[in-house]
């Protein structure tokens, strides 16, 4: 995840946090935005929610810490050991300046977590079944696994593996075990690299624009853009201001991430809303039957230019329609 002027944003829903301890404490545009808080009594400002125990991760409201907590954080939180491995994770991935060790980290720790409130109901009266215990490893895991990739080598791959089997030494089960390999990381790093859809979530100073009255619209396009006429609320949000108060992520998406490409795509994947959630829009016409493609490229690009990137980012030769008749 890569974050405008230091943006914060929910570690389990990428809402932006907007609140005074947030975005609007240290966008650089704070006096500019102050001007129209007044006026975004629909959109309350959510304030920064930290884990009790760790404070490592922040959140934007406590029913998301819940759910993280719930999902993943509860087997990885570091609570207050300032040694524990999960900090040194993040450390070095900010030091290399690498995302998807983080990624691949939660991956196994959704898959850890499950297994150990399994393990704990087994202590409460049930017998340990260990055929049960490895359909259960290989079931939580096969939502990351589906995503078919080749192993991807990365700059720290056995740093982090080493820092994720000390981390998950709890989790007291041969079927996890195998899954720390650096077969298994690499080929996750791979469905990150080739697979994951990127994620742009809108915060609540873009739904307020997109929701104000054309005054409102105008005023606010004058401030901070110098601009009063003629600037399309698409253009608008690449403005520098606007762009300050996103994030960049990425994610697996089972349905969209399933889509294959094409050069003359018939839908766009869309990244519309204030969380993780992505959207895929029809951009032609679609008749029943037609495969839903769309392009992992900027396919206004000339052929030679779109088969070589396709070549060397996804590892195929196209064959969509655009590209046989060599265009």
């Amino acid at each position: 995840m890569d974050q405008g002027e230091d943006i914060e944003s929910c570690a389990y829903c990428l809402r932006t946090i907007f609140g005074e301890d947030g975005a609007l404490a240290k966008n650089a545009h704070k006096k500019v935005i102050d001007s129209f808080l007044p006026l975004m009594n629909n959109f309350p400002l959510s304030n920064k929610v930290l884990c009790p125990d760790c404070e490592q991760e922040s959140y934007c409201s406590e029913q998301c810490r819940a759910k993280a907590f719930r999902a993943y954080h509860k087997v990885i939180c570091p609570k207050a050991e300032s040694d524990h491995s999960y900090r040194k994770i993040y450390d070095l991935a900010r030091k290399m300046k690498r995302t998807n060790p983080l990624l691949i980290m939660r991956m196994f720790a959704v898959v850890a977590q499950k297994l150990q409130e399994w393990r704990d109901d087994e202590q409460n009266g049930e017998k340990d079944n260990d055929d049960q215990q490895a359909e259960l490893v290989m079931e939580s895991f096969q939502q990351f696994s589906n995503f078919v990739a080749n192993e991807e080598k990365s700059d720290g791959d056995d740093l982090f593996l080493q820092l994720f089997v000390t981390l998950f030494n709890r989790i007291e089960s041969p079927y996890f075990r195998n899954l720390l390999n650096i077969s298994t990381y690499r080929r996750l790093n791979g469905s990150l690299l080739r697979n994951a859809s990127k994620i742009n979530p809108v915060s609540p100073f873009h739904e307020f624009f997109l929701q104000a009255s054309p005054s409102i619209q105008s005023h606010m396009v004058k401030l901070l853009t110098k601009e009063v006429e003629g600037t399309l609320p698409g253009l608008f949000f690449e403005n520098e201001v606007m762009k300050s108060m996103c994030i960049s992520a990425a994610g697996l998406f089972p349905v969209i991430d399933s889509v294959n490409h094409s050069c003359q795509p018939n839908v766009a994947v869309v990244s519309c809303f204030p969380d993780f959630r992505l959207q895929l829009v029809a951009i032609r016409p679609i008749m029943k039957g037609d495969e839903i493609c769309f392009s992992y490229i900027d396919e206004d690009q000339n052929g030679i230019w779109r088969r070589q990137r396709l070549k060397e980012m996804y590892l195929f030769d196209c064959q969509c329609p655009k590209c046989l008749k060599g265009l």
